[in-house]
């Protein structure tokens, strides 16, 4: 599999605090193995993955697979967006689903960020949607895009995209009832844990 950074850092996103191993997968990162990774993850409680692990659709279903065989009490948190459709996993106990619906500012066109089948899926799971935010418009397209969707706003969070839209953020999240989601990690201690990162490494999330 790709991995492009693995360090160890507390979570900063909807569930906060958590000492964590977190691995960033990328078509772009370097080669590891399987094995590899589970002998150097497999004793944390939690383990994040983000960048694109459902591009690994076979690595990443075993890695969760092999830790969870050797550590049953372990949990996983896995960020992904809505352009690639996990496939050989699921509804896990073990592990939480955090997703992205891109917005119009990505520059993807909207049939390819917009697609039915792989939201719902997310829906199955209890993905918990999060849109990065900055200012009306872009609440706008939420409201959109849930509708469209179907995306249950109990599974809907507004994240500021910087520091500076925290307040105007939270605001919206009290007058449209939306869950608020600000990345404690990004603004506060993303540098935190780059003195034991292995190598190939670059940023976090």
């Amino acid at each position: 599999m790709k991995i492009e950074e693995e360090y160890t850092s507390f979570t900063g996103h909807i569930n906060i605090g958590h000492l964590a191993r977190f691995i960033k997968i990328s078509e772009t990162g370097y080669d590891t193995s399987v094995k590899d990774v589970v002998e150097r993850i497999k004793n944390f409680y939690c383990n994040v993955l983000y960048g694109n692990p459902f591009l690994e659709k076979t690595d990443v279903p075993l890695l969760v697979k092999q830790v969870l065989k050797f550590n049953p009490n372990a949990i996983f948190k896995i960020y992904s967006n809505t352009l690639v459709k996990p496939i050989g996993i699921g509804s896990i106990d073990s592990i939480e689903y955090f997703t992205n619906v891109p917005l119009k500012i990505s520059g993807i066109h909207i049939e390819k960020r917009i697609k039915s089948s792989i939201i719902k899926w997310f829906i199955d799971v209890h993905a918990k949607f999060i849109f990065e935010v900055v200012d009306t418009d872009d609440i706008d397209e939420v409201f959109g895009i849930i509708n469209m969707a179907g995306i249950p706003k109990r599974l809907t969070y507004l994240s500021p995209v910087e520091g500076e839209a925290l307040e105007f953020v939270l605001h919206r999240c009290v007058k449209y009832k939306f869950n608020f989601a600000p990345n404690f990690k990004k603004f506060l201690w993303n540098n935190f844990g780059r003195d034991n990162i292995v190598e190939g490494e670059k940023d976090g999330t």
